[in-house]
């Protein structure tokens, strides 16, 4: 899809939210929908830019950490001598 196509139907789901929120609003509720609508827009987004959604940093690092050969090295070495207290 054309990406000038997608970040124009990622706007219109932000402002379709935005008045999701403002009509629960003045009805006196508590809106999931919109909001909903907008986080999803919003991540989307941030997919299509290869972004990575500020909830997520934290396991994106635990995952990196993981990954890394000295680390394995390092939680080896740990369990070895913890082990044996």
């Amino acid at each position: 899809m054309d990406k000038n196509f997608l970040h124009a139907l990622c706007a219109r789901v932000i402002a379709e939210g935005e008045k999701e929120k403002e009509r629960a609003a003045y009805s006196g509720s508590y809106d999931i929908a919109g909001r909903q609508m907008i986080t999803e827009a919003n991540y989307y987004m941030m997919g299509m830019q290869g972004n990575i959604p500020p909830e997520w940093r934290k396991y994106a690092a635990q995952i990196k950490q993981e990954a890394d050969p000295e680390f394995a090295e390092y939680e080896r070495l740990k369990n070895k001598f913890e082990g044996s207290k």
